[in-house]
């Protein structure tokens, strides 16, 4: 039986299937229950942007993607580059199912975790036109630029350097993919254990238009700067547009996605069983307990948390870094040192999000 068939046919479903192709097939059924939206099945990278260049060329406003955060990752680049290919007021909105093993973009903008709860979300929110304009940003480096929503290197950028490494093994000439989550959690593991906080890689952090902003269990504070330069060995460094990566880890917990400004965090702990014991901490984004404890003793923050509009991360050496979780690598151009920057884009994009997203951004 068809529901709200006049106004889910107004929307395109681009599926990447790589991963959970089970859970794509029962999707591709659920959706045929809608009315009668444009659906496929991808079958590489390459497809599924050609596809959204055809999205593009179609009378469509709303675009679902369903696959992970490099999945959503590839559709906002591509719905960037289109943008400024082809100017105008073309109308796009997107929004994305879960699909991968790692969903912390729709984490961060609570998409329900019930597959059927997913699909009547969006039916709802596009026959009621609920999109929510947010903030992207902007990294560049020597050899390339993009868009996302996070950012980030030092321990988590090792984690995915080690998954990649554990995820593909070739076998007789056969390429063998282990399962995501599996790669990921050993990853950890590895990384930790190989961890030497006293040997994180050197960094020149510049900020810029902006401010330090302490959050406190009693008291908050802030200083305000034009421009800041941080000499620093942190052990992770993130810079944030939404809340959420990997699997519900609540890396950036303060960050608001559409107040025109650029969340950057330095994680300078040096103690590895401190860590350990933090981990739940770490994990919920409860930072101002962790800053807590530190002031307590008469010790600094080793968490610091900055909304400013750029940042630069700069090493003389080349550093692996990523964007969404995508992995990536720096290389030394002419012999000078590896700097990425990283530029606040606002109201650059429209998400499809639930009602009550929406709510507690418009509650009056």
């Amino acid at each position: 039986m068809e529901k709200h068939p006049a106004t889910f046919t107004q929307a395109t479903v681009i599926i990447n299937p790589s991963r959970k192709p089970a859970h794509a097939r029962r999707l591709e059924r659920m959706l045929s229950e809608y009315g009668n939206p444009v659906i496929v099945s991808t079958e590489s990278k390459e497809h599924f942007i050609e596809e959204i260049h055809r999205f593009y060329d179609s009378s469509s406003p709303y675009l679902l993607v369903a696959g992970g955060d490099g999945t959503v990752h590839d559709a906002i680049n591509t719905l960037m580059k289109l943008k400024a290919e082809k100017p105008g007021e073309r109308p796009v909105h997107l929004g994305f199912f879960r699909g991968g093993s790692g969903n912390g973009y729709q984490d961060s903008y609570e998409i329900p975790e019930n597959l059927r709860a997913q699909v009547e979300t969006f039916v709802h929110s596009i026959e009621n036109n609920h999109c929510l304009t947010v903030d992207l940003l902007k990294y560049q480096t020597a050899e390339e630029e993009g868009y996302g929503q996070l950012a980030g290197t030092g321990f988590d950028a090792h984690v995915l350097y080690k998954r990649e490494k554990r995820k593909i093994r070739r076998r007789s000439g056969k390429v063998i993919t282990k399962p995501g989550i599996v790669s990921y959690i050993a990853a950890i593991l590895q990384t930790y254990i190989l961890y030497n906080p006293f040997k994180s890689q050197q960094f020149m952090v510049r900020l810029t238009g902006g401010k330090y902003s302490y959050r406190g269990p009693r008291v908050n504070a802030e200083y305000a700067f034009d421009t800041l330069t941080r000499r620093a060995a942190p052990g992770m460094i993130e810079v944030g547009k939404r809340p959420y990566f990997a699997k519900q880890f609540k890396i950036c917990p303060d960050t608001v996605c559409n107040d025109g400004t650029l969340d950057a965090y330095l994680f300078n702990m040096k103690d590895k069983m401190k860590i350990v014991l933090d981990f739940l901490s770490l994990w919920n984004g409860w930072h101002d307990q962790i800053n807590f404890r530190y002031l307590q003793k008469g010790r600094p923050a080793p968490i610091e948390r900055y909304e400013v509009s750029r940042v630069e991360i700069s090493s003389a050496s080349p550093f692996h870094y990523h964007i969404d979780g995508e992995l990536k690598e720096t290389s030394t151009p002419s012999g000078e040192g590896c700097t990425l920057a990283i530029d606040i884009v606002p109201k650059a994009m429209s998400f499809i999000v639930p009602y009550m997203l929406i709510r507690k951004f418009h509650p009056f």
